[in-house]
Order: structure tokens, then sequence, then C-alpha cells
């Protein structure tokens, strides 16, 4: 298959995490080096109401720690080093966990870096959405213009549309459990900014994905075929593990067709 997809397309899937620890700074950083031009990462809330930068609500797989999030302290979580010892053994360590406040100061000095931040169900269950994204929304500021929040959790995502409807929120985004007919109603009164599915959800035919005004992000594109396949589907925005390869396909494919 002919190259399809290109370089603005695509998004590294909590950093490159094919090759580094999945939500650090080192996997963020390495994503904005091999030149990554949207980030994605997730978000649990703390005991102490701060937003850190993890997936899993307890820090088992990705440290070797049982430790839950949101009953711990900032400072404890912060002290765990998330080097995921089952993937990468000590080579990584020490890998901190990162507050939300240190990646988007990072990443401020990226302006052409386009961000998807993800508040994890957990923290939403524990803390409820209006409390975490009160906890998020000051620190996304210096970047919300090209920042979107997006969530399995429906009810952030009315949240979300709410404070956006009253100008007090910036971009947002569904993520989709399933592809139904009340799904896609209900798509349609939301209006999200980004429609989101993994690629195991969506069909596989042109013109399948729901016509509205989001733009699609799927997630699941771990090789050139299935980033080649999601571009030709009409997804705009691909999201990948391993950022660096599919970056690199892409340059030599420019660079055979100069």
């Amino acid at each position: 298959m002919a190259q399809q997809y290109t370089s603005s397309q695509l998004l590294a899937h909590r950093g490159y995490r094919a090759c580094y620890p999945e939500n650090t700074l080192a996997s963020i950083r390495a994503a904005v080096e091999a030149g990554a031009q949207i980030i994605e990462f997730d978000v649990q809330l703390t005991r102490d109401l701060v937003p850190v930068v993890v997936h899993d609500v307890n820090l088992k797989r990705t440290s070797g720690v049982d430790m839950s999030v949101p009953i711990s302290n900032a400072e404890t979580v912060c002290n765990v080093s998330v080097h995921e010892p089952d993937r990468f053994g000590d080579r990584f360590e020490p890998s901190y966990m990162a507050t939300l406040q240190a990646v988007i100061d990072y990443l401020k000095d990226f302006p052409e870096v386009r961000v998807f931040v993800e508040p994890k169900r957990e923290s939403i269950g524990i803390y409820k959405p209006s409390v975490m994204l009160d906890q998020m929304d000051p620190i996304l500021a210096p970047i919300r213009d090209r920042c979107v929040v997006v969530s399995f959790s429906l009810d952030c995502v009315y949240e979300c549309a709410r404070r956006n409807q009253i100008g007090e929120g910036g971009q947002f985004g569904w993520v989709l459990r399933h592809w139904d007919d009340s799904s896609r109603a209900l798509a349609g009164i939301l209006k999200p900014d980004v429609l989101s599915a993994s690629y195991q959800l969506i069909p596989k035919t042109k013109l399948a994905l729901w016509s509205g005004p989001w733009s699609w992000y799927v997630y699941g594109a771990d090789d050139i075929e299935t980033a080649n396949e999601l571009a030709e589907l009409g997804v705009n925005i691909i999201g990948t593990d391993d950022i660096g390869s599919l970056l690199e396909a892409f340059d030599k494919s420019q660079q055979k067709t100069a």
C-alpha cells in the first residue's frame, strides 16, 4: 500500500511508549524529539487533589509497587519510579511520576505540539468530574488553545460540554465504548470536538465513520499498515505507541517521492 498517512496525523499515545516507560516525562520528551506533533497522556488525581500523569489507578504494573493513586498524597506517588520493570528492567530506573504541572511546563516550550489529556475514570468516579476538571483547568490554561480533554466517562464529557457552552472550557472529546445507534445519536447531541475509538471498535469500511462537527481520533496503530489503513478510512488523528517508527516511515516515503 502506498503511503496514506501524514506526519501531522500521528499522535504519540502515552508519549513514545514503545521505547520508553509510558506517560513519563522521558517518554513525552522522546516523542517531541522524534517529531510528534500531537501528544496524548493520562491523568489521575491524588488524595490531596494533585493531577499526576499516569494511566493506572494502581502503580503495580508500572512500578512494581502496590499503591493506589487516589488514596495517596502527591509527594508519596511522585517518589515512586514508574519505569515499567516488567518491560524494561532497570534501564529507566528511576523514572519518577510527573505531575500534570511538570508536563505542561515542559510542553509550553513547544507551541507547535497539540496535547490530548485524558482524565481517568477511576479518579473521576471518586472525586467527580467537576472536582477533577477544577484541578486540571488552571494548569492547562497556558496551552488550552491547543489542548483537547478526552474521556471515556460520559459524566466528564457532559461537564466538559457544559463548561464549553459557558465559555469556561476548551476543546473536548468523547472516547467511545460502543459502536451503536445510541452512541451515534448522543454524539450528535454532545457535538464534541473529537470522537475517539480503538482500532478494534471501528468498522473497517470506507464512509463508515460517523459524520459530524468532530475530528476522528483512533488509537491502536502500532505498525505502518494499520496507520495507512486508518488514513484510508478517513481517520483524522492516528494514535500510536511507536511514534518514532511511523514518523521515520513517513520521512522515507517523502524522500522517495521527492
